[in-house]
């Protein structure tokens, strides 16, 4: 037997999920980049510029970053009452990208500190966007 939500309080339910979820994530990925830059600091990479160390102009960044993020915010406001996994991947999406903007304006740069190969180093805000962009196209792909 399936409970038929009404269409505002599945829309809460939801929005109530990811703003858990973000809380919850940006906490664990604060004390972690702390924990990890004060006692390993000599392990970590300062990454000043933005996905695989490319470098834009600041202006540029900042203009970028405000439009992802912000397209970002509206597809998690747009798919809200219609698809819990869409929502959550979308806030895992805006949260790895908030927490890397938070690396930036206390550190300066993107603290990055996971090395699987040697020419690749990442952060869990990195491993948050990367999930959520594989949440969205499974999603995607998986409807036809």
């Amino acid at each position: 037997m399936s409970r038929n939500i009404p269409e505002d309080k599945k829309k809460l339910q939801y929005l109530k999920y990811g703003v858990f979820l973000f809380i919850s994530l940006t906490i664990v990925i604060r004390i972690a980049t702390y924990i990890i830059y004060l006692n390993y600091s000599s392990d970590t990479i300062c990454n000043y510029g933005i996905s695989f160390g490319i470098i834009l102009p600041t202006f540029l960044f900042w203009i970028t970053w405000i439009i992802i993020m912000s397209f970002v915010l509206y597809l998690i406001i747009k798919n809200i009452k219609n698809s819990l996994k869409l929502t959550i991947a979308y806030t895992l999406i805006l949260t790895g990208g908030l927490n890397n903007i938070i690396d930036r304006l206390i550190y300066g740069c993107v603290i990055d500190y996971i090395r699987i190969v040697p020419w690749n180093v990442f952060n869990l805000a990195d491993t948050l966007i990367f999930i959520g962009a594989v949440i969205v196209l499974y999603s995607n792909f998986s409807k036809k």
